[in-house]
């Protein structure tokens, strides 16, 4: 199993939808987070058949360093 950790930051669809304020988050992250989703999607399919599970999960806004100002959980709650 490969678990990638992404954001919903890097959702194509929530950005079209204008659901994030502009300006407010890096480029290089969004663009970077999209990447990865693209990435996932790509190892889902090519290891499909050989039975290995590819997904991507999104913990939350977590406290951290470089984290959301208004952050809820720790990264060890949003591990679980």
């Amino acid at each position: 199993r490969i678990i990638n950790v992404s954001s919903r930051l890097g959702s194509l669809h929530k950005m079209a939808h204008k659901e994030f304020p502009q300006g407010q988050f890096s480029y290089s992250y969004r663009i970077a987070k999209a990447a990865q989703n693209m990435l996932t999607l790509c190892l889902q399919q090519e290891f499909e058949d050989k039975g290995i599970r590819v997904t991507a999960i999104h913990p939350g806004k977590l406290k951290t360093d470089i984290g959301a100002f208004d952050a809820n959980m720790t990264p060890a709650e949003g591990a679980k």
